[in-house]
């Protein structure tokens, strides 16, 4: 009904997805490019109407309607390019490229003048964006239970090698002992999960928490490599407080993660509302990530519970984290 719908709306804001595009870059022998820059340029305007970076399989996903100047058409369509197109830039490393787009197609295909060399090991940062409030303590236990493991797992299970580091943000709520607190990215695994074991679920209480001043922190405050994968896990219970004043929304962080290439994994902790669940797969499908929940009863029910229907796989948090780094790895180049 009408109430529930007005909780949904409280704790969202909407993202202009439809007009959906596609830059594909490639270098001289037709390998897909991760990491490359991609500049989209209105030179009648002279200005950038969208910057991007491609994900591992060399596609940069472009949003028009998410520009801050919305490039909607007069009659409220599509993006129209300016007359003689737009011009496209591609970076990667010293490899540059320039093509023009009519804007007729949604999908571009850039191909770089050189072949870009191919790191044997792939470099893969991983932030763990933790709601650590007080309903949360079966999910850190969790987190904290299955680190080792699912690293021990990639090490040994994936055949590519992988130069592997990992972060943490934490936050609770506006009140608590603190908002946000970061873990800055490290090699050191064994460290890593030492101080994530030193954490405690507390604080919260009133429903929404501050999962705009996380997901914001996650993106901008934490040393991402330029060109590395990049992965976030977003675990949490609750949707995001949208009334605190000078707050940065998720929607931002959302579109800031996919112009970085930062794909985020957003993690439906039990307990999760309507409102929450809609923020996370807006979260999700913007940033070319999985929503996907955890729960601890039966999988149908806690799918049902979501509004997913179709097939669900595990929602066990190890097979998880470990399945999602693994198609990171294997989908890189």
């Amino acid at each position: 009904g009408g109430r529930s719908n007005g909780a949904v709306q409280a704790h969202t804001r909407e993202l202009d997805v439809s007009d959906r595009r596609f830059v594909h870059v490639l270098d001289e022998a037709g390998r897909p490019v991760p990491g490359a820059r991609v500049n989209i340029v209105d030179e009648v305007s002279d200005r950038v109407v969208w910057t991007g970076t491609t994900y591992g399989d060399g596609t940069a996903p472009v949003y028009l309607g998410l520009d801050p100047a919305h490039l909607k058409a007069a009659d409220g369509g599509f993006a129209v390019a300016p007359k003689g197109g737009w011009l496209v830039q591609v970076a990667a490393g010293d490899a540059r490229a320039s093509q023009r787009w009519d804007g007729r197609t949604d999908e571009l295909a850039v191909t770089l003048d050189t072949e870009v060399p191919r790191e044997e090991t792939v470099p893969l940062d991983v932030v763990f964006l933790i709601d650590t409030t007080g309903s949360m303590g079966d999910e850190i236990a969790r987190v904290k239970a299955t680190l080792l493991d699912v690293t021990a797992r990639i090490r040994s299970d994936v055949a590519t090698p992988v130069d592997l580091r990992y972060a943490a943000v934490l936050y609770r709520d506006i009140g608590d002992a603190y908002l946000t607190s970061t873990h800055e990215f490290t090699t050191d695994v064994a460290g890593f999960d030492e101080a994530l074991r030193g954490v405690q679920a507390q604080g919260g209480g009133d429903g929404p928490e501050s999962l705009n001043q996380g997901l914001f922190q996650a993106v901008h405050g934490v040393g991402w490599r330029e060109r590395a994968a990049k992965v976030v896990f977003m675990i949490a219970d609750a949707p995001p407080h949208m009334d605190y004043e000078g707050d940065v929304p998720y929607t931002d962080s959302s579109v800031a993660a996919l112009q970085r290439g930062i794909r985020v994994h957003s993690v439906a902790a039990s307990g999760l509302d309507r409102g929450g669940s809609y923020v996370f797969r807006q979260v999700a499908q913007v940033t070319r990530g999985r929503f996907i929940f955890i729960e601890y009863g039966s999988t149908a029910a806690s799918a049902a519970s979501h509004g997913v229907t179709g097939s669900v796989g595990s929602n066990n948090l190890d097979a998880i984290i470990f399945d999602r780094v693994e198609a990171e790895i294997r989908g890189w180049g």
